[in-house]
């Protein structure tokens, strides 16, 4: 049956410091209260940490619009092969994956060399020991090699943060995610879903084995007879549900981008409107007010829906307050 009334209750927004925490409190609203609910987004990145944390929690969910896409993205491979590269030093085709997207300033030559000369060596001892390297080149390499060796030790929260940063791969995104067709914006969304997977976990072998498990997790979760629902609004449409829960309404990703023309953002307007009406009891939009680590400021969907008489008003999860400006 189709929803085309707003909710009983008043639609409420509230906001919260990071994913981590927003999964947390989706986690024990469900366990306070297991009736039927949904979490609808926008893009199906955002189920991955919401899948994560449910399942974690012994939460089963019936997914529509599967994000097998997103657990093979090339970020996602990208870091599992530098967790791969920090526990195999020796692995030459995860090296060979992300040779290129960190500030080693490792040259094609360089690449050639080490392939050539690989025989199950170590390949940072490799390029430290390649002969036609300047003196400042070969530093560079014994940089990198001892940059590894304090990545293997860090919990997997804190290895992802160090490839943003001291190995550089935040400024290969900068640099290359236009010709991916994808804002810098939607790269933070990704990496900060990713941090959220790996936050609990304690080593690298565990962020590896989890994202793997995830897949498992998504094909069992397909018309499961669940109470809890996890859809993009997409996959919502002519459904209705008790409980709606709507996350991830960030700018430049809901609406898009590219929804600058009149007639793109009204398509985009509507669909925000059709997941404001698929609750029967309840709607609350949760909004994470730092991604990966930069500050996430109000949608503009989410301004014009607080900006409704009938809207409850904006509250601050953290301090439980009202929020202010």
């Amino acid at each position: 049956m189709k929803a085309n009334k707003p909710a009983e209750n008043k639609p409420s927004v509230i906001l919260f410091e990071d994913l981590y925490k927003r999964n947390s409190y989706i986690v024990s609203s469900i366990e306070t209260n297991p009736s039927e609910r949904a979490i609808l987004y926008r893009n199906k990145v955002s189920a991955l940490s919401i899948m994560d944390s449910l399942s974690r929690n012994g939460i089963s969910f019936d997914i529509k619009d599967p994000p097998l896409n997103e657990l093979n993205h090339w970020m996602l491979q990208d870091l599992l092969s530098f967790f791969n590269l920090m526990l195999i030093p020796q692995d030459l085709e995860n090296f060979s994956r992300v040779a290129f997207k960190m500030n080693g300033f490792i040259s094609r030559e360089m690449l050639d060399y080490v392939r050539s000369n690989h025989r199950g060596r170590d390949v940072f001892s490799i390029l430290v020991d390649i002969p036609f390297l300047m003196d400042y080149q070969t530093r560079t390499q014994e940089r990198l090699k001892a940059q590894f060796y304090e990545l293997s030790r860090l919990r997997p929260f804190d290895a992802i943060h160090y490839i943003e940063t001291e190995l550089g791969y935040l400024d290969y995104l900068k640099k290359n995610t236009d010709r991916h067709g994808m804002t810098m914006h939607f790269a933070r969304t990704r990496l900060d879903a990713y941090k959220a997977i790996a936050k609990p976990l304690k080593t690298a072998f565990d962020f590896i084995t989890r994202v793997e498990s995830l897949k498992t997790i998504v094909s069992e979760s397909r018309n499961s007879g669940s109470a809890i629902t996890l859809s993009t609004i997409h996959g919502s449409k002519g459904l209705e549900f008790e409980n709606v829960s709507m996350i991830d309404v960030n700018p430049k990703t809901f609406p898009g981008f590219k929804a600058t023309e009149n007639d793109a953002l009204e398509e985009e307007r509507r669909l925000f409107y059709v997941g404001l009406t698929r609750a029967k009891s309840s709607f609350e939009l949760l909004h994470v007010e730092f991604v990966n680590g930069s500050f996430n400021p109000n949608s503009k969907f989410i301004d014009e829906l607080i900006s409704q008489p009938l809207t409850d008003h904006l509250t601050n999860h953290i301090t439980g307050k009202p929020a202010t400006g």
